[in-house]
């Protein structure tokens, strides 16, 4: 059953027609929820802000496809990293506080490592204990939603 919309003097709109009336509204409040305001704020003017050993990322020059799409993200570390060896892993704070509510950085970060792990911090060593290309997923913590929205996704490829 459509959404009908009754107006004043009783006309009733179709269910077309009233997605079209609810079309801009339903974009301009996307426009203002925290997962469009967040996948802002992995870049800056083109520029990724998470770093791995103190090397900030880059644009992924792949392709999203059906191979890569569990690994791909839209930034990667061009650096090979080592199984067993600590990758130290940041975000450009000072970047981040110009385009993230203040009330996000009252709680660490939260990393997903792509490797069924996570931690908490604003500045990470984590060990891979096996070859192979993983996605990691930053996120930060809303209390108005009290939860952690991801803001960053990046690709690291880790070498024997």
């Amino acid at each position: 059953m459509g959404l009908n919309v009754k107006m004043r003097g009783g006309k009733w709109l179709s269910s077309a027609a009233t997605a079209l009336i609810l079309a801009p509204l339903g974009l301009l409040l996307g426009a203002f929820s925290p997962a469009s305001h967040l996948a802002s704020a992995c870049t800056l003017d083109g520029k990724p802000t998470a770093f791995a050993n103190g090397r900030r990322a880059v644009l992924t020059t792949e392709r999203d496809t059906r191979v890569n799409m569990r690994t791909w993200a839209p930034f990667s570390f061009s650096d090979l990293y080592r199984t067993r060896a600590a990758v130290l892993l940041s975000e450009d704070r000072g970047a981040l506080g110009r385009v993230l509510p203040r009330q996000s950085f009252a709680h660490p970060w939260k990393w997903t490592f792509g490797d069924r792990t996570a931690a908490f911090g604003w500045t990470i060593a984590h060990h891979y204990a096996r070859t192979g290309t993983y996605r990691i997923t930053v996120a930060a913590y809303y209390p108005m939603w009290q939860e952690y929205i991801p803001f960053d996704t990046v690709r690291i490829v880790v070498t024997s």
